[in-house]
């Protein structure tokens, strides 16, 4: 075979394979030759079929057959001489209808290859800002609040239609008329159809202000904007403006525990005081995380800067594919029903789903690239970890080394920021 290699970019190259048709016929005689031992034709013993009546009665099989050992063999002689370093597998373009026995034939295979860059030192030279999170009293009195919401008592028997909404009661509701832009709505907006007035709190919604005051069988007008992909049926973050009606169904007096001792018993804890440093603890360990979270998304931000390459279309389609499937578990969960389940993926792989969610997918595949570079520069392995570890978490450990060492090296100037 001979193959031209023509250059697309600078991670894609199209092959131009040219089969003379002296492998062609070769090829079509062995392949001929198998299906005249293996099968029966009326009349015939078995394997003393004319080779005519072969071809005619399996001319498209034996096509078939031919194209994929011409393929087979392209794979394991010639690809292997060109010596190209594939990202995925390649994409082949090969008619089997018009490939003849007695002429040359000839395909083409797109390749995606991996990116090539220089890695130099710049790595090394970051200025970056710590946006360091620090609690304070707002903070954790929404911490606070958020406990005691966990302990609420409904009383019973305290359902009044009569009840005028207010703090400390807990009204439920029904979604009706919900659009998200010009659509209707297919999933409820809210997380939930019930609200404790003064505890409760969704999407950054003041509904406290929206229900109290409101009577059973009130139909309540609620305006605004998610981004949440099970309302806007997007998985590209995208924010969209929701109408909605809130139908009031029921209200009902509730108890509402202080943050007091008793609360604390309630919860085993020794005393008040230890339940508080728990609380706080949980605190400073998420502002912690949000912190450590926003230098490195700032780092792996610079590194792209740094080093810009063009990536694998083939690595960026499967991270999408990924993607989707990820958040189609997170939003959808595994309780649907399959037939339910099976439209919103094929829903969800529409190509303007995937369009959306490109430009992520390529900043996931470029920090991928960059990471496993800085790895090997840096000499950089996993640590050694017993059979229940994954194969894949030892690789995201080792990125993870790798990025702590750029930050290691960077100058890092600190910004106090409050949490609230």
């Amino acid at each position: 075979m001979h193959v031209q290699v023509e250059e697309i970019n600078s991670v894609q190259r199209k092959l131009l394979v040219d089969v003379p048709k002296e492998y062609v016929e070769k090829t079509y005689n062995s392949a001929l030759a198998q299906v005249r031992n293996k099968v029966n034709l009326p009349g015939y013993r078995k394997g003393k079929a004319p080779a005519y009546l072969i071809k005619s009665k399996y001319e498209a099989s034996l096509k078939e057959e031919v194209m994929e050992t011409i393929i087979r063999n392209f794979f394991s002689v010639e690809l292997v001489r060109l010596n190209l370093s594939l990202a995925g597998r390649p994409q082949i373009d090969a008619d089997p209808a018009k490939l003849d026995a007695g002429l040359a034939y000839q395909f083409s295979v797109m390749c995606d290859i991996e990116p090539q860059f220089e890695l130099e030192d710049a790595y090394k030279q970051f200025k970056l800002v710590k946006n360091e999170y620090e609690v304070t009293e707002k903070s954790f009195e929404a911490a606070v609040n958020q406990l005691r919401r966990e302990q609420v008592e409904v009383l019973e028997d305290s359902e009044e239609t009569s009840l005028v909404a207010e703090a400390g009661h807990l009204v439920s509701f029904t979604e009706i008329e919900g659009l998200v832009g010009d659509k209707p709505v297919a999933a409820p907006i809210l997380s939930k159809n019930q609200f404790l007035i003064g505890l409760d709190s969704q999407l950054g919604m003041d509904l406290d202000a929206t229900l109290s005051g409101a009577k059973v069988g009130d139909e309540i007008p609620l305006r605004g904007k998610t981004t949440d992909a099970g309302v806007t049926q997007s998985l590209a973050a995208e924010e969209l403006e929701y109408s909605v009606k809130l139908k009031v169904n029921a209200i009902r007096q509730t108890k509402v525990p202080e943050f007091d001792e008793e609360l604390a018993q309630a919860l085993k804890f020794d005393s008040l005081d230890a339940l508080r440093e728990r609380v706080r603890a949980d605190l400073e360990e998420w502002a912690k995380n949000r912190t450590e979270q926003g230098l490195r998304g700032q780092c792996l931000a610079l590194l792209r800067e740094k080093y810009s390459f063009e990536l694998p279309p083939v690595v960026v389609d499967s991270q999408i594919d990924a993607m989707i499937m990820e958040r189609v578990g997170a939003n959808f969960g595994e309780a649907k029903d399959p037939q339910t389940n099976k439209f919103l993926q094929s829903m969800l792989r529409a190509e303007e789903v995937r369009s959306a969610l490109r430009e992520e997918a390529k900043r996931i595949v470029h920090n991928t690239y960059i990471l496993r570079r800085l790895a090997v520069a840096e000499g950089i392995v996993a640590t050694e970890a017993d059979d229940s570890v994954a194969e894949d978490k030892q690789i995201m450990q080792t990125y993870d080394k790798a990025l702590d060492k750029v930050l290691s090296f960077a100058e890092i100037t600190v910004k106090k920021i409050p949490l609230n």
